[in-house]
């Protein structure tokens, strides 16, 4: 509760107290781990706050290669999921055809970013929303949200996602999630900074998170799996999964996940994807994605993954049929 209220100090006086309590197994897991988390929050702080108010992430890149070796042990629990899903792109039985790129128009960040809750369902609510935003009847946090996702994905855009180097792939990471939640005034929402107390997900119950001293390990040993799968609709979808499920930050892991999704759907010149309301992640994507924690199946996702990537051009073709129209 003291980290969730910010009150660090209180937090590692009370956890250390605990040193010679008597606890269960799970207990001083947990205690230990914060305690770890805790201290390595401590250490990053002064690049993530130089991160959150210029963009710079050069210190916070030198900070991750110097992470300590007690804050790189890896989660085999929350890893086994993320090795069984790879696996399962190599079977024929996967044969799912992804539609291919088609000329994205210049405000696509925009379209991207109001399809990321969703706050418009068509082309006249999105052009209306870009001329006057104030005027969406959406809640203001959900407009915050909203607008802070414009710059991430642009951001995400100008370079690949370093799979072939883990540290920058987490600097990457941070930089993104801090695009997504500054100023976003929700609470639990902490700008690139990985969680210090472990979470459930109240739509995913199953899912595997990881344990938050072993965030950084983990991620890192996912991207140097994932970095041996070939380019593709499997890649990038396992790109969501492996933010989704480890679940790194206390929230906004899945804008976070579907951002670099479409990055790679993007870069392997496929169609990314779009998602209503009945479609994303309280309707069919968040009904394959519970199926791929409870099951162990990423086949679901993928078949989202492409419903996503047709509802994303028919509503290209309906901005196009509307601008022409006015």
């Amino acid at each position: 509760m003291q980290i969730e209220l910010e009150r660090f100090d209180e937090a590692h006086q009370q956890l250390t107290a605990l040193n010679d309590a008597s606890l269960t197994p799970k207990e001083r897991e947990h205690q230990q781990s914060a305690l770890l988390s805790l201290a390595e929050r401590g250490r990053l702080e002064p690049a993530l706050r130089r991160l959150e108010s210029s963009g710079d992430t050069q210190e916070l890149e030198a900070a991750l290669r110097a992470t300590p070796p007690e804050h790189l042990e890896i989660d085999h629990h929350a890893l086994e999921p993320i090795q069984n899903w790879l696996k399962q792109l190599t079977s024929a039985s996967l044969n799912i055809e992804p539609v291919s790129l088609m000329p994205l128009p210049s405000d696509w960040s925009e379209i991207e970013a109001a399809h990321m809750i969703p706050i418009v369902a068509s082309a006249e609510q999105f052009r209306e929303w870009q001329v006057q935003p104030a005027a969406l009847a959406i809640m203001e946090h959900e407009r915050r949200q909203t607008t802070r996702m414009i710059p991430a994905i642009e951001t995400a855009s100008e370079a690949p996602f370093a799979l072939d180097d883990p540290v920058r792939a987490e600097t990457q990471l941070r930089h993104l999630h801090a695009l997504c939640t500054t100023n976003v005034a929700l609470e639990g929402l902490f700008p690139g900074r990985f969680k210090c107390t472990q979470t459930s997900a109240r739509n995913h119950l199953t899912a595997r998170h990881v344990i938050p001293s072993k965030a950084a390990g983990t991620f890192r040993a996912a991207c140097n799996l994932l970095n041996n799968t070939p380019p593709g609709l499997g890649r990038a979808v396992s790109v969501f999964l492996i933010n989704s499920s480890l679940h790194p930050f206390s929230d906004a892991n899945g804008r976070v996940g579907m951002t670099l999704m479409n990055r790679e759907l993007i870069s392997s010149g496929l169609m990314p994807a779009l998602f209503s309301l009945e479609l994303g992640p309280k309707g069919l994507w968040g009904e394959a994605e519970e199926f791929a924690y409870r099951k162990g199946s990423i086949r679901p996702m993928l078949e989202a993954a492409v419903v996503g990537q047709r509802h994303a051009q028919a509503f290209l073709q309906q901005l196009a049929e509307f601008d022409a129209a006015r």
